[in-house]
């Protein structure tokens, strides 16, 4: 397992939930133009998710960090998460109906199909918000770049899903990062691994000669823009 210092950050997230606030909109909005009769409760449902991410974030503001917590630390958020579920089963039904009438053109039916299986992926996810099991934690991720937040769910504590690999299989980890103070201890930790066989080597890597540290002023601070690119490239150009 090569760069195993990013193993506990790729199980997380492999292993996690995320309801993406623009997402689930779009989802919620998709389903009541197919069946109508469901416009006034998916316009509640989006009022309803609005509400859940404010009340995170007011959290995260408030506590001027980005902390981790339990959902029993924010009640309304928890109920939030009950009324939304319950929110949902009439607009699923709307859209199982759907995509059981024969006389339904086959391309509404597909579209409902899509639409059912998001929203029943959201009310599990939400399930898992409501009854959240004691190693899982919530955290908010605000990305001012993609103009995307989103509610993760994830495990804490993955040492013990890499461990099952590690004890099946004769298991090498390596990294360039794999210590800190010259210690494997953070890492041993964190992989879970019990008695491991350490080795460090030197790296052959002659930094002094074949390296450099720039930092450059920046005008363009949005890396997902062809400005950025275009500094990055003109600034790398006049450093080689």
């Amino acid at each position: 397992f090569d760069e195993c210092h990013e193993m506990e950050d790729v199980l997380q997230n492999t292993l996690g939930y995320y309801i993406t606030h623009s997402q689930e909109c779009s989802i919620v909005t998709a389903s009541a133009k197919l069946a109508r009769s469901q416009r006034k409760n998916a316009s509640d449902i989006k009022q309803m998710l609005n509400s859940l991410f404010d009340v995170l974030k007011a959290h995260y503001n408030s506590a001027n960090y980005k902390s981790r917590l339990k959902t029993t630390a924010i009640p309304r958020m928890v109920n939030l998460a009950y009324d939304i579920q319950e929110r949902l089963t009439p607009l699923r039904s709307a859209m199982s109906n759907i995509v059981t009438d024969e006389h339904v053109a086959p391309k509404k039916r597909g579209a409902a199909g899509i639409s059912l299986t998001k929203l029943r992926e959201l009310g599990f996810i939400l399930e898992i918000l409501t009854t959240l099991p004691q190693e899982m934690v919530v955290t908010l991720e605000d990305s001012s770049y993609s103009q995307r937040v989103s509610i993760k769910i994830y495990k804490l504590d993955v040492s013990h899903e890499i461990q099952a690999v590690s004890d099946v299989i004769s298991s090498i980890f390596v990294s360039a990062t794999a210590t800190v103070g010259g210690m494997f201890a953070h890492l041993e930790k964190t992989l879970g691994l019990e008695k491991p066989v350490r080795v460090v080597e030197a790296s052959p890597f002659d930094f002094d000669l074949n390296s450099v540290m720039v930092l450059p002023e920046i005008k363009n601070k949005n890396p997902n823009t062809d400005e950025w690119r275009q500094e990055m490239a003109d600034l790398a150009i006049e450093t080689i």
